[in-house]
Protein backbone atom coordinates (compact mmCIF):
# COMPACT_ATOMS: atom_id res chain seq x y z
CA UNK A 1 0.00 0.00 0.00
CA UNK A 2 1.73 3.05 -1.13
CA UNK A 3 -0.60 5.82 0.68
CA UNK A 4 -4.22 5.68 1.97
CA UNK A 5 -6.91 7.92 1.85
CA UNK A 6 -9.79 7.86 4.24
CA UNK A 7 -11.92 11.10 3.14
CA UNK A 8 -13.44 8.88 0.65
CA UNK A 9 -13.29 12.30 -1.61
CA UNK A 10 -11.60 13.14 -4.72
CA UNK A 11 -9.15 11.39 -7.02
CA UNK A 12 -7.69 7.99 -5.40
CA UNK A 13 -4.04 7.73 -7.07
CA UNK A 14 -3.17 4.49 -8.97
CA UNK A 15 -1.59 2.10 -6.14
CA UNK A 16 -3.11 3.53 -3.01
CA UNK A 17 -6.20 2.48 -1.04
CA UNK A 18 -9.31 3.69 0.63
CA UNK A 19 -11.02 2.80 3.53
CA UNK A 20 -14.70 3.96 4.61
CA UNK A 21 -17.10 2.98 7.17
CA UNK A 22 -20.58 2.51 6.71
CA UNK A 23 -23.38 1.68 8.96
CA UNK A 24 -25.52 -1.71 8.99
CA UNK A 25 -28.87 -1.01 7.47
CA UNK A 26 -32.27 -3.43 6.41
CA UNK A 27 -33.59 -3.65 3.04
CA UNK A 28 -35.66 -0.67 3.95
CA UNK A 29 -32.35 1.50 4.69
CA UNK A 30 -33.17 1.99 8.71
CA UNK A 31 -30.03 1.79 10.18
CA UNK A 32 -29.27 -0.93 13.31
CA UNK A 33 -27.01 -2.39 15.23
CA UNK A 34 -26.52 -5.79 16.09
CA UNK A 35 -27.74 -7.55 19.29
CA UNK A 36 -25.38 -10.10 21.59
CA UNK A 37 -28.14 -13.08 20.60
CA UNK A 38 -27.34 -11.82 17.17
CA UNK A 39 -23.45 -11.63 16.92
CA UNK A 40 -23.87 -15.17 18.44
CA UNK A 41 -25.89 -16.41 15.96
CA UNK A 42 -23.14 -15.08 13.00
CA UNK A 43 -20.24 -16.26 14.93
CA UNK A 44 -21.95 -19.73 15.62
CA UNK A 45 -22.99 -19.74 11.47
CA UNK A 46 -26.58 -20.21 12.84
CA UNK A 47 -27.53 -16.65 11.04
CA UNK A 48 -25.46 -14.85 8.63
CA UNK A 49 -24.03 -11.38 7.66
CA UNK A 50 -24.13 -10.13 4.39
CA UNK A 51 -21.95 -7.30 3.01
CA UNK A 52 -22.85 -5.96 -0.76
CA UNK A 53 -22.37 -2.67 -2.42
CA UNK A 54 -20.41 -1.31 -5.15
CA UNK A 55 -17.48 1.02 -6.15
CA UNK A 56 -17.81 3.54 -9.27
CA UNK A 57 -14.24 4.68 -11.13
CA UNK A 58 -12.94 6.14 -13.45
CA UNK A 59 -9.49 4.56 -15.08
CA UNK A 60 -6.73 5.59 -16.47
CA UNK A 61 -7.78 6.49 -19.87
CA UNK A 62 -11.15 8.32 -18.09
CA UNK A 63 -13.73 5.56 -18.84
CA UNK A 64 -16.48 4.56 -16.42
CA UNK A 65 -16.70 1.26 -14.83
CA UNK A 66 -18.60 -0.26 -11.59
CA UNK A 67 -17.84 -3.40 -9.62
CA UNK A 68 -20.44 -4.83 -7.47
CA UNK A 69 -19.85 -7.28 -4.62
CA UNK A 70 -21.61 -9.08 -2.27
CA UNK A 71 -20.41 -11.73 0.55
CA UNK A 72 -21.42 -13.41 3.62
CA UNK A 73 -19.43 -13.79 6.90
CA UNK A 74 -18.65 -17.87 7.27
CA UNK A 75 -16.84 -18.52 10.92
CA UNK A 76 -15.97 -22.02 9.40
CA UNK A 77 -13.10 -20.24 6.67
CA UNK A 78 -10.59 -20.03 9.76
CA UNK A 79 -8.64 -16.68 10.72
CA UNK A 80 -10.31 -13.34 9.84
CA UNK A 81 -6.80 -12.80 8.11
CA UNK A 82 -7.70 -15.57 5.54
CA UNK A 83 -10.80 -13.75 4.67
CA UNK A 84 -13.94 -15.07 6.44
CA UNK A 85 -16.22 -14.21 3.43
CA UNK A 86 -17.74 -16.14 1.00
CA UNK A 87 -18.83 -15.20 -2.55
CA UNK A 88 -22.58 -14.91 -2.70
CA UNK A 89 -23.71 -17.19 -5.93
CA UNK A 90 -26.49 -15.75 -6.22
CA UNK A 91 -26.72 -13.86 -10.20
CA UNK A 92 -26.14 -10.46 -10.52
CA UNK A 93 -24.45 -9.17 -6.96
CA UNK A 94 -21.37 -9.62 -8.18
CA UNK A 95 -20.62 -7.93 -11.63
CA UNK A 96 -17.99 -5.69 -13.67
CA UNK A 97 -18.38 -3.47 -16.22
Amino acid sequence: MKGHNSAGLGLLPAGETNTCASKASNLKGEVYGFSPEQIKDIGTGKARFFVLGYVKYLDAFGDAHATGFCGFYDPTRGPPELGMFNECRQAGYAYAY
